[in-house]
C-alpha cells in the first residue's frame, strides 16, 4: 500500500491516509488501550495537565492508520478519547472547497456563539444593576418611619431637620416612581407587576407608619433606638420585599434555565 501511494503521489493523484490520535484532555491515563491492542505506535507521554501525574496515551508518527487501537478501545468501552483524522495529500478542488467552507462555517458559528453568550451576560448584568436600583429605592422608603423617629430634636434644629428629611423623602419617592415606570417599560411583566404590588403595600404600610411617626415625639435615649413595635408593624412590607427578591432572582437566570422553567410550566 505504501508503494502504491508513493506512485500516486508522483503522478499528482489524490491520496488519503487515516491517522488516529488521543485527546489529552479526555484520556484518563488508564492505559487499557495499550494493554489490549499491543500496537507499537501507541505509547504514553507526560500529561499536559499539571494536576494529573499519570501519563496519558498518545499515538506516534509511525501509526499506519489500521484503526485497531481505536476499535479495541471503543469495543471494550474503555474511553472515548480516540479520534480519527484523514490526511489528504494532493487534494482536489472539491477538497479545498470543503475545507474552506467548513473552516468558514466553524468560524462563523464561533463568532455567533460568542456574541450570543456575551450579549446574554451583558443583558443579565444590566438587569441586575437596574433591579438593584429599584430594590434600593424601596428599602430607602422603608427606612422613612425610623428616620423620622430618630430626627434631631435639639433647640433650633427642628425646622432644618424637617426640611432635610422632607427633601430626602421626596427624592426617594421620585426614585421609586421612576423605577416603577422603567420596569414597566423594560418588558418583563412579572417583575413589573411584582414591583407594583410591592409599591402598593409599601405605601399602605410604610407610608402610614411614616405619617404616624411625625405625630410622635422623637426618640431621646439609646434604649428607644430599636423601635420594636414599629419594626413589627412593617411585617407585611418585609414579606412583600422577599417576594419581589424571588421574582428578581428568576428574572436574571441564564436563557437556558429560563427556557427549561418555561417548558416545565408548559
Amino acid at each position: 500500500m505504501r508503494a502504491e501511494d508513493t506512485e500516486k503521489l508522483k503522478r499528482g493523484e489524490r491520496v488519503t491516509r487515516a491517522r488516529y490520535g488521543v485527546d489529552d484532555e479526555i484520556c484518563t491515563g488508564d492505559h487499557s488501550c495499550i494493554r489490549l491492542s499491543g500496537c507499537p505506535s501507541l505509547t504514553v507521554k507526560p500529561s499536559p495537565d499539571p494536576l494529573r501525574t499519570d501519563p496519558v496515551a498518545t499515538v506516534v508518527e509511525s501509526c499506519v492508520g489500521c484503526g485497531l487501537c481505536g476499535e479495541v478501545a471503543h469495543a471494550a468501552v474503555l474511553c472515548p478519547s480516540f479520534y480519527r483524522a484523514e490526511i489528504i495529500r494532493n487534494p482536489t478542488w472539491w477538497d479545498r472547497f470543503l475545507f474552506r467552507f467548513r473552516f468558514a462555517v466553524i468560524g462563523l458559528l464561533g463568532v455567533l456563539t460568542g456574541l450570543w453568550v456575551n450579549g446574554d451576560r451583558a443583558e443579565r448584568q444590566r438587569k441586575r444593576d437596574f433591579h438593584a436600583r429599584a430594590l434600593t429605592a424601596v428599602l430607602a422608603y422603608g427606612e422613612m418611619p425610623f428616620m423620622i423617629r430618630r430626627r434631631r430634636c435639639e433647640e433650633g434644629q427642628q425646622s432644618g431637620e424637617r426640611v432635610r428629611l422632607s427633601d430626602h423623602f421626596s427624592a426617594v419617592k421620585a426614585e421609586v416612581s421612576t423605577c416603577q415606570v422603567l420596569l414597566a417599560a423594560d418588558g418583563d411583566h412579572r417583575v413589573s407587576e411584582a414591583y407594583g404590588e410591592l409599591v402598593e403595600v409599601m405605601r399602605a404600610t410604610v407610608g402610614a407608619a411614616a405619617h404616624k411617626a411625625w405625630t410622635e415625639a422623637p426618640i431621646r435615649t439609646d434604649a428607644e433606638m430599636n423601635m420594636g413595635p414599629l419594626y413589627d408593624s412593617l411585617e407585611e412590607f418585609r414579606a412583600e420585599v422577599s417576594s419581589f427578591e424571588n421574582a428578581l432572582a428568576r428574572a436574571t437566570l441564564p436563557r437556558r434555565k429560563r427556557l427549561v422553567r418555561t417548558l416545565r410550566r408548559g
